[in-house]
């Protein structure tokens, strides 16, 4: 299969990479007064409504067929319940910082389930090469000092844990999507998000009935926010780019989500923004240029090398 790697992919890339550097912060405001078993079944409650207005519009229909309910099913789970909930628990107890670093080693993850999973996607040179040193920018931008207290003990190491079951969530949501029979776009998300809700939501109802009494106004703006645009608009960003530019193109945007919550934080609450910051953030750029390059590729084998 042929990806595309246009102006247009390139677009929805940067809309993901700044609805999702956004929600660690939108997430931590959430859960001062919404416990995280709620944040999930009311960003997905959101969506799904959106979503399926969205199908309405396109004039789609529900999918059909016990397969196509099972792969929604699992969409559901892996990519939706199963990481919200974890990062919703993770940052009462972990710095967003911390957060966004663990959600760097999803394109590691990808990398590896791409190559089980997808013959069409194989490894290269420049791909190993630039999510190496995507990685090391994101280990410049929090700190290596920082990271030395990765392994703490305890509830954050508990929550340290958590995070990276919720990346694996991502990476095999990323990957599924381009097993998965074809349905529409809108069918797929919509589908995804109604499942998705039904599950958390009765989760929520259960296990803490009365867990939004003491919601805050704040609280409450927050998590429509996350309902809005990194769970709604994004779930149809996330089926429109893997099926065009491929999963570990869409892998590449949890290097720059850290970088992004950085500068929204330097712009908007006047954080301090550091040479480490600048450096982080360009090896980081210069991770996913590398990766997306063929050059490395053709100096390792020349074209002329195929056409014998």
């Amino acid at each position: 299969m042929q990806f595309r790697r246009g102006l247009p992919e390139w677009s929805a890339l940067f809309f993901l990479i700044s609805v999702w550097g956004s929600s660690f912060a939108l997430t931590k405001i959430t859960v001062e007064t919404i416990p995280p078993i709620w944040v999930p079944a009311i960003r997905l409650s959101l969506a799904a409504i959106l979503l399926t207005a969205v199908m309405a519009a396109n004039r789609a229909s529900w999918p059909r067929g016990v397969k196509n309910w099972l792969w929604l099913t699992w969409f559901a789970i892996i990519g939706n319940i199963m990481p919200f909930f974890m990062i919703s628990w993770a940052t009462q107890h972990v710095p967003s910082s911390l957060a966004g670093i663990l959600m760097a080693v999803n394109p590691l993850l990808v990398l590896v389930l791409a190559r089980i999973l997808l013959p069409d996607e194989p490894i290269r040179l420049n791909n190993v090469l630039g999510f190496i040193i995507g990685f090391a920018g994101v280990v410049t931008l929090i700190g290596p000092a920082f990271l030395l207290n990765i392994g703490g003990a305890g509830i954050e190491l508990a929550a340290q844990f958590a995070l990276i079951l919720a990346a694996l969530g991502y990476a095999s949501m990323n990957v599924s999507a381009r097993l998965a029979p074809k349905m529409g776009l809108s069918t797929i998300s919509a589908g995804t998000m109604a499942v998705a809700a039904i599950i958390a939501l009765a989760a929520a109802v259960i296990y803490d009935p009365g867990g939004l009494a003491n919601a805050s106004t704040e609280s409450i703006f927050a998590v429509m926010l996350l309902g809005l645009f990194p769970t709604a608009l994004a779930t149809l960003a996330i089926y429109w780019l893997v099926g065009r530019a491929g999963s570990r193109f869409l892998a590449t945007s949890n290097y720059a989500v850290p970088a992004f919550a950085i500068l929204v934080g330097w712009i908007f609450l006047h954080e301090t923004l550091e040479f480490g910051d600048l450096a982080g953030f360009a090896l980081i750029l210069l991770g996913i240029l590398i990766s997306e390059s063929r050059l490395l590729s053709l100096l390792v084998r020349p074209p002329s090398a195929g056409r014998r």
